[in-house]
């Protein structure tokens, strides 16, 4: 075979791989929004739907609990304009999109690390499918983090080039920017592409593309409208953020081998290919080809070390549960962008010990491929998890505006009590009505309008009553003015909504505690068990409702 016949050959090759990656990749959009399917507006999602406003400036440069999410924000204004909250679908799309572009951007590092064609797409695909990284893959909101790593990726491309700043430069100093208007991981990606560039292009190209994001940042966080805080979650020591770490970079191997000591397999298989690999090029390739891959490992750490700072922290009996103190590395979206950042050197180790012998590359590709079959199991049941709660919560939020009495309701009623998220309100919701981005909810029988009023308008009160008592050995009706309260003094009992027209809510329960109307009220009240009850409405000193 002729050299020119070889390398045409390893030509074809090169595209055939890189054309099953874009396959698979674009095939895989719609999978992916169909195992999201379960999932609705939640929590995040409410403070750039409902809490802001495009034309506002402290609502584009407030931060979310300490991310700068001005690009989030203006996506979020955008599709609320185009779609409103009638399909979760267009916002879940911009994720998914971001989530496939990341993993473009991380096999075209690798091919430029030298990693072969079909090791690349094979690594590449294995993350496409991460499902212990689900969060950052179907959930709308994780654009912020995504969208960090994206755009930091894109900078690190744009500068990996010879000679002195050109226009790449600069575009990917913009690009740089709007990862750092997406959220804090974009901290970590600018240490990646200083640390890339020093090594590549010597420290001034390094300061030219750190610095300036450097500035910008400084500013925000000096000048930024203050936002929701995170305070609770700052690490309390050292040992914290070491433990945060540690227990970050385990559960980046172990979920991507998901079958037992599969993850330190793969750790180990990194570190041996990594050496060999140096070992073959010498340390003079971290100036050259091995330059990104390397300060993306490092910028893993980095991303750890600066997360476990503002997120290791919370004390108390609280701090031994799995997801919160040090134990927050293990969530799904913290994990996912440690392996994100890990996956270049990874495929660098796996194509190196590959290379070495042909009798190592089918270990090599079983070892990358064992855990794709649990993490397709978590990606396609992530959205299943709590799902009749938050139908519950959507079919809640639909129907609050709608009901008869909601404009005599306060305005800052929430319309999921006992959840409240920044934003969402009555009154929002009623003012949203009329651009027809709130979808209607299904017709509701006067026993459920009856009972949706009755979650709203009877709320937990914090003063008990203790005098106008009366005692009810059957069933009876208490008439409440707007701001009254009644307390259960003794027994048990349920609790129903009458409504003016005679319709008799769902009965709750009615234990030893203290209600308040938020408007004038009939309540029906029957003891349970045959008991006696005893009901007081009045309050020694009366205080406002809660």
């Amino acid at each position: 075979m002729t050299a020119r016949s070889f390398g045409l050959r390893r030509l074809a090759d090169a595209r055939v791989a890189s054309l099953t990656f874009a396959v698979v990749a674009v095939l895989s959009v719609p999978l992916l929004a169909f195992w999201g399917r379960n999932w609705w507006f939640w929590a995040d999602d409410w403070d750039f739907l409902a809490a802001r406003t495009a034309g506002d400036a402290g609502d584009l440069f407030r931060g979310h609990y300490q991310h700068w999410t001005t690009v989030p924000v203006l996506a979020y204004r955008g599709l609320w304009f185009l779609f409103g909250i009638r399909s979760y679908l267009p916002f879940q799309l911009l994720v998914i999109s971001a989530h496939l572009a990341a993993i473009a951007l991380l096999r075209v590092v690798m091919r430029r690390a030298g990693v072969s064609p079909w090791m690349a797409t094979l690594t590449a695909l294995v993350f496409v499918f991460f499902g212990s990284g689900a969060e950052n893959i179907l959930i709308a909101f994780q654009i912020t983090f995504v969208g960090s790593l994206g755009f930091g990726l894109v900078q690190l491309l744009l500068a990996d080039h010879e000679g002195p700043w050109d226009r790449r430069d600069w575009f990917g100093l913009l690009a740089g920017l709007a990862g750092l208007m997406c959220s804090g991981v974009a901290v970590a990606m600018t240490v990646v592409v200083g640390v890339a560039m020093l090594l590549r292009r010597g420290w001034r190209i390094a300061l030219l593309h750190t610095a300036p994001l450097a500035i910008a940042y400084a500013i925000w966080s000096g000048v930024g409208p203050e936002g929701s805080s995170a305070g609770v979650y700052r690490t309390q020591s050292p040992l914290q953020v070491i433990k945060f770490v540690a227990i970050g970079a385990g559960s980046a191997f172990g979920r991507l081998g998901q079958v037992p000591w599969v993850g330190l397999v793969l750790a180990v298989l990194m570190l041996v290919g990594l050496a060999w690999t140096l070992g073959e090029v010498g340390l003079g390739a971290l100036c050259g080809r091995l330059a990104l891959p390397a300060a993306l490992l490092v910028g893993a750490v980095v991303f750890l070390l600066v997360s476990g700072l503002v997120r290791s922290g919370q004390s108390g009996a609280i701090a031994s549960a799995v997801s919160v103190g040090p134990g927050r590395a293990r969530q799904s979206r913290y994990v996912y962008l440690t392996v994100a950042m890990a996956l270049p050197a990874l495929a660098l180790a796996a194509d190196a010990v590959a290379r070495r012998r042909r009798l190592f590359a089918i270990p090599v590709v079983m070892i990358l491929l064992v855990g794709v079959p649990g993490n397709v199991r978590k990606l396609a049941s992530y959205t299943d998890q709590s799902l009749l709660n938050r139908k519950d919560f959507r079919t809640a939020v639909l129907e609050a505006p709608r009901l008869p009495r909601a404009a005599e309701l306060p305005p800052e009623t929430s319309p999921a009590i006992p959840t409240r998220f920044a934003g969402l309100t009555l009154s929002w919701l009623i003012d949203s009505l009329p651009s027809g981005r709130i979808p209607e909810p299904r017709r509701l029988t006067a026993t459920e309008i009856a009972t949706q009023t009755m979650r709203l308008a009877l709320r937990p009160g914090v003063d008990p009553a203790t005098r106008g008592c009366r005692t009810f050995t059957a069933a009876g009706v208490i008439v409440l003015r707007a701001r009254q309260r009644m307390t259960l003094k003794s027994g048990l009992a349920t609790v129903a909504y009458v409504d003016p027209d005679g319709t008799v809510a769902s009965p709750g329960p009615f234990a030893p505690v203290t209600l308040g109307a938020a408007i004038p009220l009939r309540v029906r009240v029957e003891p349970l068990e045959r008991t006696k009850i005893v009901v007081c409405t009045i309050i020694t000193k009366p205080k406002d409702a809660s």
